[in-house]
């Protein structure tokens, strides 16, 4: 098979190496952000905002919601559009060993940068909804064990910080305009423009 370039999402340090390649896929579900990734003034990919330079690259294969992409003995995986994160995020679940590929859609320890908590509430319903309870979830960053099971706490989170039933921690660093929401592993930071 040949090699393929998936990326999650358009952020720097998921397409930093994109280059390198001749065939890069992406989430078809908003292309324009995207595409954006490599324009200075939109900056989707958050490059120019620290200061970590791309090389362009060219999207070959835009991926749609639950399209199969073939991987080799009769294996395949499935593209799940997972706006939230980004309007571009993707998860890629591999049902033949119960695995979700959840880029930065979903990680515990550290706050998941949301940019849209009624998408990323969709987002982790339907994933809820999709998955059977003892699939595996390797997050992007931080672990690759995470489960299934553990996705109702996180929607439940995001739940309460729609209904005001949760009050976010301190302001950070990061500006007055992010907030962080805490439970037990999971914490969403929310950034205002």
């Amino acid at each position: 098979l040949p090699l393929l370039v998936i990326n999650t999402h358009c952020h720097f340090d998921h397409i930093g190496g994109n280059s390198e390649f001749s065939d890069i896929a992406a989430s078809s579900y908003d292309k324009a952000f995207t595409l954006a990734a490599l324009d200075q003034d939109r900056d989707t990919s958050l490059a120019k905002q620290l200061n970590c330079p791309i090389n362009n690259y060219q999207v070959t294969r835009w991926l749609d919601h639950e399209e199969q992409i073939e991987i080799g003995d009769n294996d395949f995986l499935v593209v799940l559009h997972t706006p939230g994160h980004t309007p571009d995020s993707i998860c890629l679940w591999l049902p033949s060993d119960s695995i979700l590929f959840a880029g930065d859609t979903l990680y515990p320890y550290v706050p998941i940068t949301v940019t849209d908590l009624q998408a990323f509430r969709t987002s982790i319903n339907y994933i809820l909804h999709f998955l059977p309870s003892h699939a595996t979830i390797a997050c992007g960053h931080i672990t690759n064990s995470f489960q299934a099971s553990e996705l109702s706490t996180c929607l439940a989170l995001v739940d309460d910080i729609i209904a005001k039933k949760i009050s976010s921690l301190p302001p950070i660093e990061m500006g007055s305009n992010s907030l962080i929401y805490e439970r037990d592993e999971l914490s969403i930071l929310i950034k205002s423009e």
